[in-house]
Parts: C-alpha cells; sequence; structure tokens
C-alpha cells in the first residue's frame, strides 16, 4: 500500500447564514420588481428591471459562489482551507508542522474562531465553520498522532 496516500476525515462548509442577507438582498430586488411592473412605463421598467439583474448578480450570485468554493478539509496529514472567489486562497497546514490549537470567541454573539500556530509562528486562522469545538478536537487529535 502506498504510504503517501491521505485519507480525508472531516470535509465541511462553511455555516449557510452567511448567505442570509444576499438572499434578503435578492428577494427585496424581485419584489421591487413585480411591484413596478404594473406601475411604469415600459421604457422606464426595462431600466428597473436590468439594474435588479445586477443588484441580484453582484449581492446575491458573488456570495454564493464564493460560498460554494470554500470549505475546510482535514486529513490525516494536513488541514487545507480553500475561501475566496471560486476557491483561489488556499492556505494548507501540515499537521506535523503544527504546534498548537486554540479555540476562542473574539467577539460575544459572533462564532467561535480556531487559532492553529506554526512551529515558525505562523497563525492560521479558520472561522465560519459549524461545530467549531469538534473540529479543533479533530485536528488536535490527528496532529496528536503525527508526533
Amino acid at each position: 500500500m502506498n504510504q503517501n496516500s491521505e485519507t480525508k476525515l472531516v470535509r465541511l462548509r462553511p455555516r449557510a447564514a452567511s448567505l442570509f442577507v444576499p438572499t434578503l438582498v435578492l428577494a427585496a430586488s424581485l419584489f421591487s420588481l413585480m411591484y413596478f411592473s404594473e406601475l411604469l412605463a415600459p421604457d422606464l421598467y426595462q431600466i428597473v428591471f436590468w439594474s435588479a439583474i445586477v443588484v441580484s448578480a453582484l449581492f446575491w450570485l458573488l456570495p454564493l459562489l464564493n460560498w460554494l468554493a470554500s470549505s475546510l478539509v482535514v486529513t490525516d496529514q494536513r488541514v487545507i482551507n480553500r475561501s475566496g472567489l471560486f476557491g483561489l486562497r488556499r492556505k494548507v497546514i501540515q499537521l506535523s508542522e503544527l504546534s498548537s490549537i486554540a479555540l476562542e470567541r473574539p467577539k460575544p454573539l459572533r462564532g467561535k474562531v480556531i487559532s492553529l500556530l506554526k512551529v515558525d509562528g505562523q497563525e492560521i486562522t479558520i472561522s465560519g465553520y459549524s461545530r467549531s469545538k469538534l473540529l479543533a478536537a479533530t485536528i488536535e487529535a490527528e496532529a496528536s498522532k503525527t508526533l
């Protein structure tokens, strides 16, 4: 069997609560589009229609694509955090390079943040995922196996 093969333990997406405001903007733009369809002249309605399309694309489609591309993968050798539009920002931490894990709540009424500190002093924070305590325990258990 190949020694370099990794086993994927956990794959998570961020909480869907981050899509609440974009969905609210989408609903408001659709409501305004339906409301103004009867009240406006056809020429003015075309302007309202295309502005609603632009608002929907900016405030709903882009955050949705960002959410769909974001993920956190914990394997038996490393932690991979992908974020950004189309998942272009990628942070990879080898579990063998991990020196400490801290679970904290920086602000009240906010989610918990997992801070991963590497041996060289670089700190990477992971936030926006549900079950942070279980996730931190999983990362810590796998990191202790690699030592």
